[in-house]
């Protein structure tokens, strides 16, 4: 697979899966006891996409906001030989996600989860690094992952990231998470490709099916190639003069959470040639396992 350097900026979440085994229920209140097994920590948000990355065989610079504290301490110390980390500071705590999980038998339930943190403050002062980062650089694509952590609250900012992309002629490819059903995909318009699901495709165009007429309109909208996973339904891709469907890889899948993630990277590390196939292929494989997962049985494809 050939190596390509690609810039990442976006918004990490910290994963962190508590597993227990199921003993019964409370004498008091009928609440379920567990046992604690084990514990641990993982990246998710845009580190999974750098993660997928790396095992794709990329170069991987990765700019995100990290605070003082353990969990940005997990993102200042990531140490790998084909990637680096710009920092861009914040006082505020990095997003975790805490997920936990009770056996019963052979399987494991996810029976609760707890969200911590809250968005960065982004300055001027960060925004700079960014640019630096895209002006300075040899960069074969930019990725703007957007999962509302502050990073991409500045439309403005935005702008001018993705003009300063266009001008040296580096392809972008955007994401953004949708939140409280509002949707800030125009912020990346004039990307190369915005990549979303079917909901925040639903979100943008409340007409939206997998049509060109409807695939189209949200070409418009974003003045971008638009792709489309539709989950167990696969992937949909327009260009602005056609559009391609490919159907999903069939799995036993166990954890879809951060599918979305795999199959973004895929496309980053297939955007020369558009291979949806992989993509969802590459998605599908990180399902098998639970949490944000990097497939194992394709990484030397």
């Amino acid at each position: 697979m050939n190596s390509r350097h690609i810039v990442v900026v976006g918004d990490t979440i910290i994963d962190h899966a508590v597993y227990g085994e199921a003993v019964g229920l409370s004498l008091e209140t009928p609440t379920i006891k567990g046992k604690h097994l084990y514990e641990e920590y993982s990246f998710g948000g845009a580190s999974n996409v750098v993660n997928n990355l790396l095992a794709l065989g990329q170069r991987v610079t990765f700019v995100t906001s990290a605070s003082y504290s353990k969990y940005g301490d997990m993102i200042r110390n990531w140490s790998d030989p084909n990637l680096s980390v710009v920092c861009l500071d914040s006082d505020r705590e990095n997003f975790v996600k805490s997920r936990y999980w009770l056996s019963r038998g052979d399987s494991y339930y996810k029976f609760m989860q707890l969200n911590q943190g809250e968005p960065a403050l982004m300055r001027d002062a960060e925004y700079k690094k960014i640019m630096s980062v895209v002006k300075n650089g040899e960069i074969d694509l930019v990725a703007l992952v957007d999962y509302r952590g502050g990073i991409f609250d500045d439309p403005d900012q935005i702008r001018k990231i993705i003009e300063a992309c266009n001008k040296k002629k580096i392809k972008v490819i955007s994401s953004s998470q949708i939140s409280g059903n509002n949707s800030r995909h125009e912020y990346f318009k004039n990307s190369n490709i915005v990549c979303m699901n079917k909901k925040e495709a639903l979100e943008n165009n409340p007409y939206f099916e997998v049509n060109e007429y409807q695939m189209n309109r949200l070409f418009r909208l974003l003045n971008s190639g638009v792709c489309v996973t539709l989950g167990s339904e696969g992937a949909a891709y327009y260009n602005g003069k056609e559009l391609l469907i490919y159907p999903a890889e069939t799995v036993d899948s166990i954890d879809t959470c951060g599918s979305g993630d795999s199959f973004l990277a895929a496309l980053c590390s297939k955007v020369e040639t558009m291979d949806i196939e992989f993509c969802n292929k590459w998605a599908a494989q990180s399902t098998l396992e639970r949490g944000t997962t990097v497939p194992v049985s394709m990484k030397n494809e």
